[in-house]
């Protein structure tokens, strides 16, 4: 659980600072290009460094390139988004993939039906929409914005759901993210050359915000995000994870003074119950159980 938090943690100051940096001059091709490549660079010195054993299987090479094309999705449509939408709205909106990521695991024979996970979606996701809820009109929410931040999230579950595959439990979580990342490194460098964008920021302040993006939002976070996925599964690692659109709430606040709602509150609030009722579902089962044993016995 600590992993998939801390990953919330730096996660949910992505959209502030990404929209800062596009402030700063930075276009979404220069950005992704800059901070894919970086981070890219950052994964494979450690390997070199700490001298990790870097062969796999071709198979397993090529589910790696698999992940790395749909977070291509994950990462343009996110982004996108946030020139259409306040960068907070829009976290909070993709973590619609929550309900994906769970449905998706139970079609496919990964998770059982669960009425307490039920129930966190739906305090998650009901959190959410009262986060993003906007009784005032103060906010234009795009139809393309809204259009790129459901897509983001779709392929984000797909991203968690293939990151939870029994192919990759014995690779070392740094080669997951060193091999993943090199489709989309690729893939914007060559958008960065055909849209005729700089491959790298022009000043100091464009640097420090590539730098915040790929150290902290991508590198930390896909590391945290892979051992969370092993550890405890897609499905739970998605319903804790929809702490990240409360921080991130108060991430636009401190950095780019969003005003906090009273429904913004209570939203919050019912995410972290969610958590909490996540955390204590195994116990909450197993007191259920041992009730219906000891009954049986009588």
């Amino acid at each position: 659980m600590g992993y998939v938090l801390f990953a919330s943690l730096f996660f949910s100051f992505m959209p502030a600072i990404t929209q800062l940096s596009f402030k700063a001059g930075l276009s979404v091709e220069t950005m992704l290009a800059s901070r894919y490549f970086l981070t890219l660079l950052i994964a494979w010195s450690y390997i070199y460094v700490k001298k990790i054993d870097c062969h796999i299987k071709a198979s397993q090479l090529i589910f790696l390139l698999m992940i790395g094309v749909i977070y291509i999705g994950v990462a343009v449509f996110i982004n996108q988004s946030y020139l259409y939408l306040p960068g907070a709205i829009a976290s909070m909106l993709v973590f619609s993939y929550v309900s994906i990521t769970l449905i998706i695991a139970i079609l496919i024979g990964r998770e059982k039906p669960n009425l307490i996970k039920g129930v966190c979606v739906l305090l998650s996701l009901t959190g959410i929409l009262l986060i993003a809820w906007n009784p005032a009109g103060t906010i234009n929410f795009s139809t393309l914005g809204l259009i790129s931040v459901f897509l983001a999230a779709f392929f984000y579950a797909l991203y968690a759901i293939f990151l939870g595959d029994v192919r990759l439990s014995q690779i070392d979580n740094i080669l997951i993210v060193g091999y993943m990342l090199i489709v989309p490194t690729t893939f914007n460098i060559l958008r960065c050359i055909v849209k005729q964008e700089p491959l790298f920021p022009q000043s100091t302040t464009q640097s420090i915000y590539v730098f915040l993006l790929a150290v902290f939002c991508t590198f930390l976070t896909q590391l945290w995000f892979c051992k969370a996925v092993k550890l405890i599964g897609s499905s739970n690692t998605a319903i804790i994870n929809t702490i990240e659109p409360v921080i991130a709430y108060f991430a636009g606040m401190l950095l780019l003074h969003d005003v906090l709602a009273v429904q913004a509150i209570l939203g919050g609030i019912l995410i972290v119950s969610s958590i909490i009722l996540l955390n204590s579902s195994n116990k909450i089962l197993y007191y259920l159980n041992f009730e219906k044993d000891k009954h049986k016995s009588i």
